[in-house]
């Protein structure tokens, strides 16, 4: 009877690393390192399909299987786990893109092919994009901590933008608009498509990559006619 119940507690939550046995200290940096994948990994979850707000670091504790107390070692407050997750996701991703754009030469192909390998990402880790992106700003800032908006990350995946669209109007004669405007632009369209195809699930959208290829085909089509 106690095992269904452990069993039915769980559902649904990530397949853990292995980690020392109950009551047993993490002594390697190995074993530490594993222990706190398995607490992300959960906390992740958790923050995807519950409200953010009831997620405790004791409740993750709980389903991870570790003491109250051993989270305490890894992450001081819910809020410093939920920017270790968001910063480990988010690097995960910008690393995957940097390298991309480092093998296409031509600047709109490349453009083109990272936005939607960014597209592509996120709908195949929709809690990821969930956790980056859906969450709403008082659940994850703090007035004394930086925010996530400014972190290294974030600012580094910002900047890969904006190079791919320096490099593209670096083509042209005159750019076409704002490099500004036009990164917001690119990341806002097709964020929004990803957001939109993962939070309306009563309505039967498109395939949203074919849907980010027509915004990023019809931007690039615009601005090219601009110089003309």
């Amino acid at each position: 009877m106690n095992m269904r119940r452990e069993r039915s507690s769980n559902q649904g939550t990530p397949a853990l690393k292995r980690r020392p046995a109950p009551g047993a200290r993490a002594r390697t940096d190995e074993q530490k390192k594993d222990v706190r994948e398995n607490l992300i990994a959960v906390g992740r979850h958790l923050f995807a399909v519950e409200d953010p707000s009831t997620v405790s670091l004791r409740k993750i504790a709980v389903k991870t299987g570790y003491s109250p107390g051993t989270i305490y070692k890894y992450f001081r407050d819910q809020h410093e786990l939920f920017i270790a997750i968001r910063e480990q996701d988010m690097s995960r991703v910008v690393d995957n893109l940097e390298k991309m754009a480092e093998r296409v030469a031509d600047p709109k192909e490349r453009l083109r092919g990272v936005f939607v390998a960014a597209v592509r990402h996120w709908l195949k880790y929709p809690e990821e994009f969930r956790v980056l992106f859906s969450i709403r700003p008082e659940q994850s800032s703090k007035p004394d901590r930086q925010p996530f908006g400014k972190s290294a990350v974030v600012l580094r995946s910002y900047s890969l933008y904006r190079r791919l669209v320096d490099d593209l109007f670096a083509t042209y004669p005159v750019p076409p608009c704002a490099p500004r405007l036009a990164t917001d632009t690119l990341i806002a369209a097709t964020h929004g498509i990803i957001a939109f195809t993962l939070h309306t699930h009563t309505l039967e959208w498109s395939n949203p990559i074919r849907m980010s290829e027509q915004v990023l085909d019809a931007l690039l089509v615009t601005w090219s006619k601009s110089d003309t």
